[in-house]
């Protein structure tokens, strides 16, 4: 009976632990993912825009593009997204282009910035989902552990009751992966919400370059051939 009760207490707290900290695994008898990870898309995805930011970039000559990458992966993470900001940016540091080619460039910027933060979100949310998958091989580990250690037990001794010294093992053993889990479930929460942040700055420089594109109306990718 003794043993009857300390599985019984062991499982329930496991279980409201795991349901606590990773809902999308607890109580799974197979792998599920959490659908916000899974099933995200951009709210905006303007085909046109996202083109012509490619060929911008292809036609950028090296050191232009070396410059616009290091400002929208180094810079504009830190940063509002303000087109206004940019274009401030842009026409001090390309004073002598012309407006055309200048325009080309704070467009270049908006379409590598979302490339770098896009990035980053996918990567992101990679590496939640394997925080949640080791969560589950724990979780699973615990009870499964735990039933083996008491059919070994009832196998050598059916009429003994567990030994405090064992009481005190497993005990042990269990508050150290509840530990773990608990580290686990405060580093997917803070990767949780920057994974939001991201994503929603994802989002707002695609509404950006959806709204400006059509204004680029008559500048050719070409226009930034002219920035040597």
């Amino acid at each position: 009976m003794a043993n009857r009760i300390w599985r019984l207490r062991f499982l329930l707290q496991l279980a409201a632990f795991a349901f606590l900290v990773f809902p999308a695994q607890a109580g799974a008898q197979t792998r599920r993912r959490d659908p916000g990870l899974e099933d995200w898309k951009p709210a905006t995805m303007p085909a046109d825009a996202l083109a012509y930011g490619a060929a911008l970039e292809q036609n950028a000559p090296p050191n232009l593009k070396k410059w616009c990458e290091n400002y929208a992966q180094r810079e504009m993470p830190k940063q509002r997204i303000d087109p206004r900001a940019t274009m401030s940016v842009v026409d001090k540091e390309f004073s002598r282009a012309s407006d055309e080619a200048r325009d080309a460039v704070i467009f270049l910027l908006d379409y590598l910035a979302y490339k770098h933060e896009d990035n980053e979100q996918s990567m992101l949310a990679q590496r939640i989902r394997h925080i949640d998958d080791e969560a589950y091989d724990i979780t699973r580990r615990m009870i499964i552990s735990k039933e083996n250690q008491e059919r070994g037990m009832s196998a050598t001794a059916k009429n003994r009751g567990i030994s405090p010294q064992q009481v005190m093992q497993i005990e042990e053993d269990q508050r150290k992966l509840e530990q773990q889990l608990r580290e686990m479930a405060e580093d997917r929460k803070v990767k949780r919400a920057q994974l939001e942040m991201l994503r929603k700055r994802v989002d707002g420089y695609l509404r950006v370059m959806a709204v400006t594109h059509p204004r680029m109306n008559g500048v050719a990718p070409e226009v930034l051939r002219t920035m040597q």
